[in-house]
């Protein structure tokens, strides 16, 4: 008996989710029993960057695998100098972020379209009024959804949070997780260098409209060169 009350309390406790807060900016709920890694890569710097700083990136990834039923899954990146100092790198324009968005999402799309996840659709959404992306994918036979996520770029840092299926994908875990992402707008926090205004609000639309058009040429473009069907 003593030991079915520890196991129940030892099961219910994989479910209580906590508020993780991954920097003093950025904080998501995540399962209490998830696990963290941090890495050191190299990375495509932008122009205004080449030969100025080195071409890595910090990553840190946090990872809850409930084996018999979901993926909860945070991969953080971030420019870093010769001293593994982070470097604060701020698009200039709306219209540069969404580029940056998409070459991110296209590797992103890659690398899951080989684990089985078909592209599915990119929509551009606002998390505590500030600009992102949600990727969806689905399953290449029944054409469900089996993923969706959330990038986001805060003071040149990327964050992409995802929740994926095993055996099944739950919408309502789906929606807790994604939507307890909270960014901290006290601090001085910005996406892009340059004050918005009407004629960027204008750009905003029309990137948003471009996207998904990008999108789809680039996955066409990459299952072409691959000869991957998925």
């Amino acid at each position: 008996m003593k030991k079915s009350i520890i196991r129940i309390i030892f099961l219910l406790s994989l479910s209580i989710n906590a508020q993780v807060k991954i920097d003093n900016i950025y904080s998501i709920d995540f399962p209490n029993n998830y696990e963290k890694s941090e890495s050191i890569e190299k990375a495509e710097l932008p122009e205004r960057f080449k030969g100025k700083v080195s071409n890595r990136v910090k990553v840190e990834t946090y990872t809850f695998n409930n084996s018999d039923k979901d993926f909860y899954f945070l991969i953080t990146t971030k420019y870093i100098n010769e001293n593994n100092e982070p470097i604060e790198y701020n698009p200039e324009s709306i219209s540069e972020l969404y580029n940056k968005y998409g070459k991110y999402s296209k590797k992103i799309i890659e690398s899951f379209s080989r684990k089985g996840f078909k592209f599915k659709d990119s929509t551009s959404i606002r998390i505590n009024n500030f600009f992102g992306q949600k990727i969806t994918f689905k399953d290449s036979i029944s054409g469900n959804t089996n993923a969706e996520g959330n990038l986001i770029e805060i003071k040149g840092k990327q964050y992409f949070a995802i929740y994926s299926k095993i055996a099944e994908f739950n919408e309502n875990r789906k929606n807790k997780f994604l939507n307890s992402i909270k960014i901290d707008s006290s601090k001085e926090v910005k996406q892009i260098t340059k004050p918005y205004d009407l004629k960027e609000n204008l750009l905003e639309l029309f990137f948003k409209g471009i996207f998904v058009i990008g999108i789809f040429y680039l996955i066409r473009k990459y299952k072409k060169t691959t000869g991957n069907t998925v």
